[in-house]
Parts: structure tokens; C-alpha cells; sequence
């Protein structure tokens, strides 16, 4: 054998040998980013790596018998590509997993806001200007605030206080302040007073402080525990009217429990109105309209539905408008049963009947509340349906088998307390049993009502006084899909 012979016969089992490498590599790369991210269920795991296996132990035979074939080197590298993009994908889910998994803190966000005319852009433009702070309400926050900002001036700031956020505005506007230092929370409750709604367009911010809690581990469970033993769980829906990035807490708008049970496949969805007159943990033996318990911190809010339901609320699921939009479409769309035709507010129809809703159309199917005689009921039962559709689309096997993703698609777009384990382990069960779940809903319903609260307690605002015949009836169907004994 010639010389050149020897050496093209070298080269070519070099890179046959280089090739088998890169498939084996890549290979198992791939398979330990499914390992990571587990949710494959434990009997098709050994079809699976053995099929994995099986494809490489061929094709690295291939390579190997067939040393000059170009064929055999394009497919090494079409699996090997294949490979490397899936354990991209799943990394990037993982990591997008755990950034909205496993979220136990809660988040206010204390601003200096100003009027949209005032020259100022950063602190030290107003350091001599009068603030207006509320005299009790948030205060806590409001103190860490103002230390904060008086450490970074160096000065004490000059302060007037006031009732409440409604003060704090009609001081701005008559200009006995120059700004106010207030939780953004709170100037969310605004909107709930058609006289001060304007406001909020009237003012920007300059300063922010962010202050941040663990959640209470307490107050996020009923003092009546469920026994340990259950597989049964509910979950605390909560979605607020902002749009951007979800960080500080600010008033949910949408409030459901998802009583859930994989044992027997049932899931109740229990709606609860915004404006619904409860105590809170924070009322101190006051009512607040539901909807503002969020300023205080999601668990706040699944504190005020345990103790009104005597029902233990395990977890929640936290998203805004625009986090709903981005799931609705990395779905998909999703299918709901609309039984009320009505226009929507940017002018687009919803007739009678079955629609596929994309995540804008979903936005507005939601949102929509005057069109309907019964107003906000209404709306609480638009978003059962919505959810309802989410748990179809999100239960098939076509979207879990794409599990991946879909959470790297709506990064962002939600935060939970779920860890990432306990997700892995929900998507597992369903792709081992693929349970076909039952799903009801119903409202628990009110008097309308209006005055005062306790986040507003100058405030005329209207509310609803809850009916305890319609609570008692949630908590015993409630009771009856998680498997709990009814309360004595």
C-alpha cells in the first residue's frame, strides 16, 4: 500500500472517529438537559435514552464502516444539530423555569412622583421641595422610602401628611406639595375614583425604591390544614390591569381559586369579585375591597380567600395583561364557549357560540365588563371560560410534548410559588396518565353597595357585600373536589 494510501486511509478513520465524537457529544448533552428538566414520565424514560442510544450506536457504525461515505458525515451532523438545538432549548426553559418558579417574596415599589410639568428628572432636583406622604396607610414602606432617599441627599426632606392617596392628589393638584412619596400600589387604587382617574396621566415618576418581603409562610395557608396525605390542591389566580415586566405588587383584578385534585381529575374554578367587602389580614379588623389586598402583597390576597372560604390556599400564579397575551399566544389560541354576544371595547364582535381567541382578542374577552348588564359577574365568568380554555390547550399532548418551548416563550409573562419540581412533576403525571379533566366553575355573588374602606378611607367607591349563602355553597364544592370533610 502506497504511502498516500496509508495516509487518505488514516485521514479518513480520523474523521470518521472526529464525527462519531461530535454524535455521541452532542448526544448526550441532549439527553442530560431531558434529565434536568424531568418531565418525562419514569416508563418511557428507558425507550427513550435507549432509543437514543440505539440511533447513535447506528450511526457510529455507519461512520465507521463506511469511512469515506459524505452521506454518512451529513447525517452525523443533522443529528448532531438536532441535538445540540433541543439541549439549547431545554436549558434555555430550565433557566426561565427557575426565574419564575419558586417566587416567595413580595415586591413594593415606592416612588417620588411628580407633576408632568415640573422640570425635575432626578432626586436632587426636588431636594427642597415639600413631599406629601399618607399618615398611616403603607407606612412602613413610606419610612424605609424616605430614609432611602434622605441618605442619598444627605438632608431630611420636608413632609406633609395626609389621609390617603386621594388627599395626597388633590394636595398635588392644588399645589400645597411639590411631589409625593407613595407605594405605586396605591395610586393604582385610583382608578376605582372616577374623580381622581386623571391623575395618574398628570404625574411621572423621578425615584424609586423597591422594598422587598419574604411572603408570609402563614398567611398563606388556612389555619384549618389539610391532611398531609392529600394529592389534592388549590391554586390562587391572581391578575392585575398593569402592562411591562410583572414586579411590584399592585391591586388584582381577577381573583379565582382552582380547586384541583389529579386523583380524580376534577377541577373547580371559584371566582370571587374584585370589589367583594372582606377583612384582610392587614384591615386590622376593618373591610378592604378584595382587589386592594394585592397592594399588600399576593399573600395577602390568598390569606383574605382562605379566611373567607375556610379553605387552605396552597399556591398561586401571578400575571398581568401583558403576561396574558404572551401565553395566550405561545398556546396558540385558545377555544371558549361564549354565550353573550357583545362588542368589545376596540370594536371587534364576539357573536354567540364557540371562539378561537388569539392572545389580543383573549385581552379584550376579558377585560370587557359594560357591555354586559351584570358587569363585572359577567366579566369573572369571562375568565373561567378563558382559563378553562388554557387548561385544555395547556393539557394536550401536542403542547406538553413541547413543554420547552413554551416556557422559554412566555418568560416573564407569570411568576409562581410552584417550584420548579413540583411543575415537572405536574406536567409528568398528565403526560403518564393524559387525564382528561373535568372542569366547573361558578361565582360567588353580592349586594351592591358603595362607601368607604380601609385602603380608602375618604373614598366613596362602590362595593359589594358578599352573599354568605353563595361563599358557603364555593366552600363545599370546594370541599367536595379536594377530598376535605365538610367544616363543623
Amino acid at each position: 500500500m502506497s504511502q498516500k494510501r496509508k495516509e487518505e486511509k488514516s485521514g479518513s478513520l480520523f474523521l470518521s472517529l472526529l464525527f462519531s465524537l461530535l454524535t455521541v457529544i452532542s448526544s448526550g448533552a441532549f439527553c442530560y438537559e431531558v434529565t434536568q428538566v424531568n418531565i418525562l414520565p419514569e416508563k418511557y424514560r428507558m425507550f427513550f435514552y435507549c432509543g437514543v442510544a440505539a440511533l447513535d450506536f447506528l450511526l457510529v457504525l455507519y461512520l465507521l464502516l463506511k469511512k469515506k461515505s459524505i452521506l454518512a458525515k451529513l447525517l452525523s451532523l443533522l443529528m448532531s444539530g438536532v441535538m445540540v438545538a433541543g439541549a439549547v432549548v431545554i436549558f434555555s426553559a430550565n433557566t426561565v423555569l427557575k426565574e419564575v418558579s419558586n417566587i416567595n417574596i413580595s415586591t413594593n415599589a415606592v416612588g417620588i412622583y411628580v407633576k408632568n410639568e415640573d422640570p425635575s428628572q432626578q432626586l436632587m432636583d426636588v431636594k427642597d421641595y415639600t413631599f406629601g406622604i399618607m399618615q398611616e396607610l403603607d407606612r412602613s414602606n413610606t419610612d424605609l422610602s424616605r430614609a432611602a432617599a434622605e441618605e442619598e441627599l444627605g438632608q431630611e426632606l420636608a413632609v406633609k401628611e395626609y389621609l390617603s392617596v386621594l388627599n395626597l392628589a388633590d394636595a398635588m393638584r392644588e399645589g400645597e406639595i411639590n411631589a409625593i412619596l407613595v407605594n405605586s400600589g396605591y395610586l393604582s387604587l385610583l382608578k376605582d375614583d372616577a374623580d381622581h382617574l386623571s391623575f395618574l396621566q398628570e404625574i411621572r415618576p423621578i425615584w424609586s425604591h423597591e422594598i422587598v418581603r419574604a411572603l408570609d409562610p402563614v398567611a398563606e395557608k388556612e389555619e384549618e390544614q389539610a391532611p398531609e396525605s392529600r394529592n389534592s390542591f388549590v391554586v390562587y389566580i391572581s391578575g392585575n390591569d398593569t402592562t411591562g415586566e410583572l414586579e411590584a405588587s399592585s391591586r388584582s383584578d381577577v381573583n379565582i381559586l382552582m380547586a384541583i385534585n389529579p386523583d380524580t381529575g376534577k377541577i373547580l374554578l371559584v371566582n370571587t369579585p374584585r370589589d367583594y367587602y372582606v377583612e384582610t389580614p392587614v384591615s386590622a379588623g376593618d373591610k378592604d375591597k378584595l382587589t386592594h389586598a394585592g397592594v399588600y402583597g399576593v399573600d395577602i390576597s390568598m390569606a383574605t380567600l382562605a379566611s373567607l372560604y375556610h379553605i387552605p390556599v396552597d399556591h398561586y400564579v401571578r400575571l398581568n395583561f401583558s403576561g396574558f397575551v404572551r401565553i395566550i399566544d405561545a398556546l396558540g389560541g385558545v377555544k371558549v364557549e361564549n354565550d353573550t354576544p357583545f362588542t368589545g371595547r376596540d370594536g371587534s364582535d364576539f357573536p354567540r357560540g364557540t371562539l378561537n381567541l388569539n392572545g389580543h382578542r383573549a385581552l379584550v374577552f376579558a377585560r370587557e365588563r359594560y357591555a354586559f348588564a351584570d358587569g363585572d359577574r359577567k366579566r369573572g365568568e369571562n375568565h373561567q371560560e378563558l382559563i378553562k380554555g388554557v387548561i385544555d390547550k395547556a393539557t394536550s399532548p401536542a403542547i406538553l410534548t413541547n413543554y420547552a418551548q413554551l416556557i422559554e416563550a412566555v418568560s416573564g409573562a407569570f411568576e409562581t410559588d410552584f417550584s420548579q419540581e413540583e411543575i415537572s412533576d405536574l406536567v409528568q403525571k398528565q403526560l403518564s396518565e393524559s387525564i382528561s379533566w373535568e372542569i366547573a366553575s361558578i361565582s360567588v355573588d353580592g349586594s351592591d353597595d358603595c362607601g368607604n374602606n380601609f385602603s380608602m378611607p375618604n373614598a366613596y367607591v362602590y362595593r359589594m357585600i358578599p352573599n354568605m349563602e353563595t361563599v358557603a355553597n364555593a366552600e363545599k364544592q370546594m370541599r367536595d373536589v379536594l377530598g376535605l370533610p365538610e367544616r363543623e
